[in-house]
């Protein structure tokens, strides 16, 4: 898959492609795959025409070409039908500057591998339904610019601050605080969730609902019924009076 040597860029968004992203195949090319070191790539890796000098004399305000040029390097395939997981080879091309897919159907966690791709600059997995904890590993990508992990099921705590509001959308992330009193809270009694608790009953957005006081609540309605009905002459009549049809 992607067999192509010289590959900088794949750009396959706004699609309707359907399916698993397959994981293995994705020796595009050296750049992609950082086969060029960190940094700038070597005149080996990228043809020489894309390596372009520039300086600016200040005093006759001449300009020379003499600085590199290097395109950025991504794929970007957001905006399609994508299901399954995100594949550890997706991740291990650790050439990647960009990487989008955004707007899928993507299950599962975010691979622990994530934070190996020390030339990333901007990663976006929004909208899609990935689960679990932010890799730790995302804390310590220095050159990443621009997050968005926003409108998936992750949760656990907040791996860093340095992107206000790239976790929207997830309720089950919590920051500080909030974390350690969710960690001392027993199981059955976690705020903002639908679980089974230990005594039998529900816990939902507003508390206990026991499900031994709702069938004693249920049971004890019944009989309060049926025995008003046996006990009053006045109910049984109006219960079971004659139904008259007219043809």
């Amino acid at each position: 898959m992607f067999s192509f040597p010289l590959l900088q860029w794949l750009d396959l968004s706004s699609n309707k492609f359907v399916g698993f992203i397959p994981d293995g195949g994705f020796n595009v090319s050296e750049v992609l795959n950082g086969g060029g070191g960190q940094g700038t790539p070597s005149e080996s890796v990228l043809p020489p025409q894309s390596f372009v000098s520039a300086s600016v004399d200040t005093v006759s305000w001449q300009l020379d070409l003499g600085y590199d040029v290097q395109a950025t390097t991504g794929i970007d395939l957001s905006g399609n039908e994508l299901c399954g997981e995100i594949p550890e080879g997706l991740v291990d091309m650790k050439g990647l500057e960009y990487l989008n897919l955004s707007c899928n159907y993507l299950a599962g966690q975010i691979p622990a591998g994530l934070g190996g791709m020390g030339r990333l600059h901007t990663l976006d997995f929004s909208h899609n339904g990935l689960s679990g904890e932010v890799p730790p590993g995302i804390a310590a990508m220095t050159v990443l610019e621009v997050l968005n992990l926003s409108y998936n099921s992750l949760s656990g705590p907040l791996p860093t601050t340095k992107f206000p509001g790239a976790l929207a959308g997830n309720p089950g992330i919590c920051s500080g605080k909030g974390c350690s009193e969710n960690a001392r809270t027993p199981e059955g009694k976690m705020e903002g969730s639908n679980h089974r608790g230990w005594l039998g009953g529900w816990h939902g957005e507003n508390g206990w609902v026991s499900l031994g006081a709702f069938c004693i609540s249920t049971m004890t309605s019944f009989y309060v019924s049926l025995a008003t009905l046996l006990c009053s002459s006045n109910a049984r009549n109006f219960v079971f009076r004659p139904v008259r049809v007219e043809y």
